[in-house]
């Protein structure tokens, strides 16, 4: 009888799975036409790739908007790898007629009630009308749940005399959640049921 030996392969997986989260919760929203409701989140929940075109825009060219956003928690472990992370945003100037060019700076926050500053960002020049997408990676390491992830952005005004000054407006924004892969699991490979080789009985014939 023969017998096939089985093999145990290990699965191949990515280092980490992408999962999009919207925002789900507005802790501040000042100097925008959103300022003043707790739902600037809901202005703001599009998908930066294909906004949707409702924005939450300043106030005048003269302000500096700021908002602080909560978001749903990732569903693993967060992959804690260096700027594994990734928000998106789409931004546009105030106003094409303002000499000025705005910036703005994304900040990550930890804690329930969005308190301590984890990774701050850098100040980015606010894109021209009709607006883009920026992207800015960040690490994780520090972050102790995911359901306590918030981002503020805050836009900064720029340029000479008052009526010239630039500002932005937000459209839409989104956090790139990267979750740590499982651990891969042996998979046995199928094998052919074991047969035994065949046999032949020998035929008599009897002469009387």
């Amino acid at each position: 009888m023969r017998w096939l030996p089985l093999v145990l392969l290990l699965l191949a997986t990515p280092a980490w799975a992408l999962t999009v989260e919207t925002p789900n919760g507005t802790i501040t929203s000042t100097a925008n036409d959103c300022d003043g409701t707790p739902t600037a989140h809901e202005t703001l929940d599009d998908d930066p790739d294909s906004p949707g075109g409702d924005w939450c825009t300043a106030d005048s060219n003269n302000v500096n908007p700021v908002y602080m956003l909560q978001f749903t928690s990732a569903a693993g472990a967060l992959d804690d790898g260096a700027n594994a992370q990734e928000i998106a945003i789409f931004t546009s100037e105030f106003d094409s007629g303002q000499t000025g060019t705005a910036t703005f700076e994304i900040d990550i926050y930890d804690g329930t009630d969005c308190a301590d500053l984890h990774e701050g960002g850098p100040e980015i020049d606010v894109p021209d009308e009709p607006g883009a997408i920026h992207v800015e990676a960040w690490t994780s390491n520090l972050i102790s749940a995911a359901a306590d992830v918030c981002v503020k952005i805050t836009c900064h005004k720029s340029g000479g005399s008052p009526g010239a000054r630039q500002t932005c407006n937000i459209d839409a924004i989104e956090w790139r959640a990267a979750e740590s892969a499982a651990t891969p699991t042996p998979t046995a490979t199928p094998t052919a049921t074991p047969t035994a080789s065949p046999t032949t009985k020998p035929v008599y014939l009897i002469i009387q």
